[in-house]
């Protein structure tokens, strides 16, 4: 199993049984990482999710990459919160995660819930 998945009504990929959301989270995880990882799923996809009925836009793809004039790029919310500009020298290095509003708000959530499980843990 993965560390987390969010079963969504309609996804091509795990797709939730009914007609709910429903957000799973590995057993075998730390306390800390189930709680970065129901973050991420909760209140990273299925937050996406519940806003717009979309599960395109509440999941990961890696479809938005730009050919431009034989330059391969990209642009990422990078993990300081700023838009940054990435160019490969060819398709395949430029693989990964080009949804940048889902990438923003997982990362907003799974910094807040770490810096709340470690500030609750001293």
């Amino acid at each position: 199993m993965y560390r987390g998945v969010t079963e969504m009504p309609g996804a091509e990929n795990n797709p939730s049984p009914d007609k709910d959301v429903w957000v799973l989270t590995s057993q075998f995880a730390s306390d800390k990482d189930q709680a970065k990882n129901t973050a991420h799923e909760g209140y990273g996809h299925a937050y996406i999710y519940e806003q717009t009925r979309d599960t395109y836009q509440a999941s990961h793809h890696d479809d938005n990459l730009f050919h431009i004039t034989g330059i391969y790029e990209t642009y990422v919310i990078n993990t300081n919160g700023y838009l940054e500009r990435i160019v490969y020298p060819n398709p395949e290095m430029g693989k990964g995660d080009r949804n940048l509003y889902l990438q923003f708000i997982i990362n907003q959530v799974e910094n807040e819930t770490i810096n709340n499980y470690e500030e609750n843990s001293k």
